[in-house]
Formats: structure tokens, C-alpha cells, sequence
């Protein structure tokens, strides 16, 4: 874990980054911010049906949840900071696959990636169905993706 005081100036920093990026979401998406003394957050409901919903929230104890189309990631740790600001652009301009994997015979849900395309790099996080995964290998499974659209066309 970074020093406190380093940390919550690096917090202020991507927070102003992010609130000067979605100023101008206006005429596109739904705008909401919460401060609080232990968080922030932000949720971007887009105008387009075909766009994807994001919420995000900051935690002070340098932990972050977010919710990324219908995926939900909690209690994550917060290990570089300048992840925020570029993962709410690239989901504000689509560049955000949703990948679900299913057992080809049953069609049981096997997992679910998100895959955010950043500048310089890929975030990808997951939620495993574990009573499936356990059992079954994700090569031995079928994956169906769903590409959404940037929040402006």
C-alpha cells in the first residue's frame, strides 16, 4: 500500500481528471457524483440503450468497486491510480467487450469477462460461476461476445 498523504493526492488527482472528462457527457449520459469523507463516485447512465452503464467508487482505503455493464467488481485493490481516468474513457467512447462463457452441451454459464481497451493496455476482470468452473475447463466452453457503443455517435 502507498503512503497515505501520496495515495489521496494521487486520489485527487484522478478524480479531477475524470469530473473535467465527464463535464462534457452532458448531451450524451446521466451524471452523478457522491462525495464523501471515505469515498467517491460516479455513475454514467447512457442516453443509448447500446452504450455501457458504469458506476465507480473510489474507496480512501485505497479499495475500489465498480459496476461495468451488468458485471459488478467489489472490494478490489486499488494498484495504480491512473486506471480510473482511462477506463471511464474508454467505456465512454465503447471500446468495452462483455464476454460470457457457457458449456457447450448445457449452456450453463461458465464465467463472465469484462475487457476494457485502454491506450496502453487491456483491464480485463472476471466472475467465475464456481460450482461450473470447478468442473468444467473454460477451453471446453463456448464464448458469445457483446461489444458495447460509444456513448457519443
Amino acid at each position: 500500500m502507498r503512503a497515505h498523504d501520496v495515495f489521496k493526492a494521487e486520489l485527487t488527482r484522478a478524480i479531477t481528471r475524470i469530473r473535467a472528462f465527464v463535464e462534457t457527457l452532458a448531451d450524451c449520459a446521466h451524471v452523478d457524483q457522491t462525495e464523501t469523507s471515505d469515498y467517491w463516485r460516479l455513475a454514467l447512465r447512457p442516453k443509448s440503450l447500446l452504450a455501457c452503464p458504469v458506476e465507480l467508487i473510489l474507496y480512501r482505503q485505497q479499495l475500489w468497486d465498480a459496476q461495468i455493464g451488468n458485471e459488478e467488481y467489489v472490494d478490489r485493490r486499488i494498484e495504480r491510480i491512473d486506471l480510473f481516468p482511462a477506463l471511464v474513457e474508454a467505456i465512454v467512447a465503447g471500446r468495452v467487450v462483455t464476454r460470457t462463457w457457457r458449456t457447450p452441451g448445457t449452456g450453463l454459464l461458465h464465467s463472465v469477462e469484462t475487457i476494457v481497451t485502454l491506450p496502453d493496455r487491456t483491464f480485463t476482470d472476471e466472475r467465475r460461476i464456481a460450482a461450473v468452473a470447478d468442473v468444467v475447463p473454460r477451453a471446453a466452453c463456448v464464448a458469445t461476445d457483446r461489444h458495447w457503443l460509444p456513448y457519443r455517435r
